[in-house]
Parts: structure tokens; C-alpha cells; sequence
């Protein structure tokens, strides 16, 4: 390549033309000129580095010639129409073998075709015979030339268009399969799912399928022990280990978290026996060399086995939820075919049924704002102003659900961000001109990876702050350390933006887990809540205060407040007071109750008056 023709080149490439099939326009082109200059002979062409290249041509059966004998390399390096009356005369090109030979070209005329302000190529007429053109026939070629030209263009664009055509259909593609997919495993996602056991129910009676619901045991001892990056190499290993155990017309899929679920035609109850007892060998297989946790990873599974088009997908899935229960308390590693007594086993605390429970408590009052407060260490009966924003749930017995329960079941089923929506959603609905009143009152609210997760969480912040009367200074966000978070990047612009409107971020259950300084790392906090694990035992674990000890310099070499969790004792108030801890939290100092009555309290016209 000629230093000087390198940015030519450049243009030629990026124009995308070279080596492209024969086009109508171009061919156009070159019979319209072989009739207006009466020539045998016309082209289109385009010089490479090495050689000339034909996108139309008439009168001449090459698609090519080296570029040392073409023409047309004269006519890109001219600034207009380059003519050659007589070849054979002209000591240029009179030993050039086109000229000496076949087509023994003697005329020729080229006008330079420009692209991205470069000459690439050239629409040329050759003729046989010696002649020469008039004035009006140079501008004829130049005409020619500029029409050529605008075909250049539209030949770009179209191919940017098609490029862009194509990567439209393929992210359309790619979000569809998105829509159905768990982005971590690849296998089938909860709404695809539930959309197919829908499809198979409705085709039981011809059809009758198993539902293996599949729950790992130890998964959460393997987050806190080595960390979310081998959880989830863990979690890739295992589906890789369930695809291997499908039968015949059966899909797998990812539910969220550590539930998988299967679904397979069955013929009978040992078919499906037969396909757990795999699938449990298989995962545990799996984790064979992948010694991370001091338990190793296995599986308890619940199957139920359909034959029925009338019954509701809740209630199957309620069964396998009941035989996985009943695995999980026979010793996990196992698997139990779902029998009625197995709902009485698990006291009606099915992760399915408490699901609908709680979407139905949303709306009936069933679901109920409570808070704790966070107090002073030095005056622990002082309000600090600081409140931790709980749910708590009814059944539908009458019976109180506790929030481990209901919580965890929520995560399981993709609904945490729903139950988030509504706390937040509630608190400023009933609080939040009260709160804004307030000036020093704080509300946790306690957030859960999914919603950190979704990108569109942070619109929903501020459309209910601003309809409630609060302002964003009232609002702590609490993200738990040992949640997973599965879109860092999303999770990331949600803490930035949340702090740049003045709201403020905790991270709570600080420490349980190695990922305990990533997330100082990647999120900037405004408060730090030790774990409980570390703050009940203080007074007889020296190595628990130093882990307190080490965290409080922590937080104050990055500018953070610091909330010591499960304050259970007097005593534990001392030893945390010794080591500088402003703020706690726990039993001892304010049990839950519902929120209105801390508001009511806080607002007492005695305490206004103190303020």
C-alpha cells in the first residue's frame, strides 16, 4: 500500500462495494453511456491496492485486471476526466497488453467517482478506435460520473441499513430469548416457565407430566463462606447437571435464587422416580472438585405427578413445594414424591401458598407497616429520630407468619421487588407528609437484590417521594450485604443516584459474608450495620470485638455511621459504648411495633416541645 493512497484505500473499504454482485443501477449506468458516446466498451471500476475491480461493465468479459495496467488508476489520481485519444501513441500505454492485445483499447475516458471526499474509482467508455470527446461529451461523463456517485450513497446506506436491519433482528432475537431465559444458567426462566406448566396442565389428561421442584442444600453457607462469583459457578455446574438428566420432551428452568424446577412427560409414579433419583446424583456429581463451602452442595427435590386439565398451577407447584419440605426435614440429598400428609408436615408454611397469601395481604390489610428503632448508644432512651421500616404478615388463619417465612418464600418466587414496591410504596402513601414535617426523622427501607437489580426502581422512588409530601433526605435505603445482586451496573447507578438526591444507603448484615468489602468497593455508603452474629456475643468473644473494633475504623477512615444489630442485653450497650459506637439496634433498646404508633409517639406534643 502507497502511503499516499492510504486514506483512498480507507474510503474504498468503508464504501463496502468491492467484490459485491452485479446491480441493475450500475448496469444502468454503463449501457446509457455506451449508447451516448457510441463505444463498445464502458465500466465502472474501483481500484484496490493491487488491482482493478469491475461493478458493471459492457464490451469486456474480465471482472479485474492487476492494477499496474488499469486505466483507471491514471483517472483517480486526476482532479477531472482523464482522456487517452490514442493509446497505441501514447508512450504511457502503448506496451500496456489491453492496448497490445485483447480488447486493444486506442480511446479511453474516465470521469473520477469521489466518496468520503477520496477519488476510489472511476465510470469509464472505451473505444477501439482513436477519437476524441467535445466539451458537451466531457460534461455527459461527468454527469455520468456524479450520478454514479449518488448510487455510491445509496449502495452505503443501503448496506447500513441492512447492518443495522440485521442487528436489529438479532437483538430482537437476543431479548426474546432473554424474555424466557435465565441470564446466568441459560436455562428456561420462571415466567417461561409457569407459561409451560400452564401448557401441560391443559394437556394432562393426554399428557401426564411430573414437576420436580429442586431446592440446593448449603447454597447460602456457600455464598457467606466463598463468595456470589462461586455461587455462581455453582449454580452454572448444577444446571449443567439437571439438562443432562432431561428425559425426552422436558425443559428445566432457573426459578431465582437456588430453586430449579423440571417438568417432563411421565408415565407413571417410578418414571418419576427414576428421573429424581438422576437428577439428585447428577448435581451431586456436579460439585465433585468444587470444595468451596464446608458443606458440599446437594439437593432436596419434591415431585408432583399430574393427570388433571382442571387444576391450578399454585396448587401443583404447592405440592412439589410440600415433597421438597419433607426432603429438606428427612435429611436433604433426597428426593419425596408429594403425598397428602406432607401439607400437614409443613404446618401450611408452603413457600407457593404463602406467596399468594402475601400478594393477597397487599390489598386486604393483612400486610402491616411496622418499625424499630435505632437508638443512641450513650442514651438509649432517647429518640434518635432513626427507624428501620418492617413488614409483617397475617395469614389468612389468623396465625402470624414470621418475616424469615414470608420473606424467603418472596425471593423465592420473584416477588421481593413486589413486597419492596409495596412497603415503599405504603410508607409514603400513610407517612410521607407527615414525615416531611419531620425534619431529622430517617426511614429504612430495607431492599432487596431484585429490586437494586432492576433499572427502572429508581423512577419509582422518586414518582412516590414526590407525590407523598417527604423529600429525599428522609429516605435510608438498606441493601443486606449477602444479597445477590445479578445487574451490578443497574444496583450501582441506583445507590450513585439515590445519594446525589440526598437519600442515604446502609449496608445491613455487614460482615457476613466475603463479599463484605466488595460492596464497599462498588457502592458508596452513608452507614454500616454490623451483623448481629458479631454484636450478641461481645462480651464473651474477643475476636467479635475485634471484628467490631476493625469495622468502626473502617467507617470512620471512609466517613460512615455505624449501627450495631441485635443489641439483646444492657451489658452489650457497654462494651459497644467502649468501642465508639454512636448508633444501635436490637431488642433490648425498642421491640417492633406498628409504625403508626412510633410516629404517633415521636409527634406527641411533649416531644415536639423538646425538639
Amino acid at each position: 500500500m502507497k502511503p499516499s493512497d492510504d486514506r483512498r484505500l480507507m474510503a474504498l473499504y468503508n464504501l463496502d462495494i468491492l467484490d459485491t454482485a452485479p446491480t441493475e443501477q450500475f448496469d444502468r449506468v454503463i449501457r446509457l453511456a455506451c449508447r451516448l458516446f457510441n463505444v463498445p466498451i464502458a465500466l465502472v471500476s474501483f481500484i484496490e491496492d493491487d488491482r482493478q475491480w469491475f461493478k458493471a461493465k459492457r464490451g469486456l468479459c474480465l471482472t479485474e485486471t492487476p492494477r499496474v495496467v488499469a486505466f483507471c488508476d491514471w483517472t483517480v489520481r486526476s482532479a477531472d476526466v482523464h482522456v487517452v485519444e490514442d493509446a497505441s501513441a501514447d508512450e504511457r500505454f502503448r506496451d500496456n497488453p489491453l492496448v497490445t492485445g485483447d480488447p486493444h483499447i486506442r480511446f479511453y475516458a474516465g470521469a473520477p467517482l469521489s466518496f468520503e471526499g477520496e477519488q476510489v474509482g472511476s465510470v469509464c467508455v472505451i473505444d477501439k478506435l482513436p477519437r476524441s470527446l467535445s466539451r458537451e461529451q466531457l460534461a455527459t461523463l461527468r454527469d455520468l460520473a456524479s450520478i454514479t456517485e449518488d448510487l455510491l450513497v445509496l449502495h452505503k446506506t443501503g448496506k447500513e441499513i441492512s447492518k443495522k436491519n440485521e442487528a436489529l433482528k438479532s437483538a430482537n432475537t437476543h431479548l426474546a430469548r432473554l424474555a424466557i431465559t435465565d441470564e446466568l444458567t441459560g436455562l428456561m426462566n420462571r415466567r417461561a416457565f409457569e407459561e409451560e406448566l400452564l401448557r401441560r396442565i391443559a394437556n394432562a389428561q393426554n399428557d401426564p407430566f411430573a414437576l420436580h421442584y429442586i431446592d440446593l442444600d448449603y447454597f447460602k453457607a456457600l455464598n457467606d463462606f466463598a463468595g456470589h462469583a462461586a455461587g455462581d459457578e455453582a449454580l452454572e455446574r448444577i444446571a449443567r447437571a439437571i439438562e443432562t438428566s432431561l428425559p425426552q420432551q422436558s425443559v428445566a428452568a432457573r426459578l431465582g435464587g437456588d430453586e430449579f424446577a423440571v417438568l417432563h412427560s411421565c408415565r407413571d409414579e417410578a418414571h418419576a422416580r427414576n428421573i429424581a433419583a438422576s437428577l439428585i446424583e447428577n448435581i451431586r456429581r456436579s460439585q465433585t472438585g468444587f470444595n468451596r463451602s464446608p458443606h458440599q452442595l446437594s439437593a432436596s427435590i419434591g415431585t408432583a405427578i399430574n393427570r388433571d386439565s382442571t387444576v391450578a398451577a399454585s396448587d401443583i407447584v404447592a405440592c412439589a413445594d410440600d415433597a421438597c419440605y419433607s426432603a429438606k426435614v428427612s435429611g436433604r440429598n433426597r428426593f419425596r414424591v408429594y403425598s397428602g400428609e406432607m401439607a400437614e408436615q409443613s404446618l401450611g408454611l408452603n413457600s407457593a401458598r404463602i406467596v399468594g397469601d402475601l400478594l393477597e395481604a397487599m390489598d386486604d390489610g393483612r400486610l402491616q407497616l411496622f418499625g424499630q428503632e435505632i437508638r443512641y448508644v450513650d442514651q438509649p432512651d432517647a429518640w434518635s429520630g432513626r427507624v428501620e421500616v418492617l413488614a409483617r404478615l397475617i395469614g389468612r388463619d389468623g396465625r402470624k407468619i414470621p418475616p424469615g417465612v414470608f420473606i424467603t418464600a418472596a425471593e423465592r418466587f420473584g416477588m421481593a421487588a413486589t413486597l419492596d414496591r409495596w412497603i415503599f410504596r405504603t410508607a409514603m402513601e400513610k407517612y410521607g407528609s407527615l414525615v416531611g414535617r419531620w425534619n431529622n426523622l430517617r426511614l429504612g427501607i430495607n431492599l432487596s437484590a431484585q429490586s437494586l437489580s432492576d433499572p427502572d426502581f429508581w423512577n419509582f422512588v422518586n414518582e412516590e417521594i414526590a407525590r407523598s409530601g417527604a423529600s429525599h433526605s428522609h429516605i435510608v435505603f438498606e441493601i443486606t450485604e449477602t444479597a445477590t445482586v445479578t445487574n451490578f451496573d443497574a444496583a450501582q447507578r441506583f445507590v450513585s443516584e439515590a445519594r446525589a438526591a440526598s437519600c442515604r444507603v446502609s449496608i445491613d448484615d455487614f460482615g457476613t459474608g466475603l463479599s463484605s468489602f466488595d460492596y464497599l468497593r462498588r457502592f458508596p455508603v452513608d452507614t454500616i450495620k454490623i451483623d448481629g452474629s458479631f454484636v450478641s456475643n461481645l462480651i464473651d468473644s474477643r475476636f467479635d470485638r475485634e471484628i467490631v473494633k476493625s469495622v468502626k475504623s473502617i467507617a470512620d477512615s471512609i466517613g460512615c455511621e455505624v449501627v450495631a444489630e441485635k443489641v439483646e442485653e444492657e451489658r452489650t450497650l457497654s462494651v459497644l459504648r467502649s468501642l465508639g459506637i454512636t448508633f444501635a439496634q436490637g431488642f433490648w433498646l425498642h421491640r417492633p411495633q406498628p409504625l403508626a404508633e412510633i410516629l404517633s409517639e415521636a409527634y406527641s406534643p411533649k416531644l415536639l416541645a423538646n425538639q
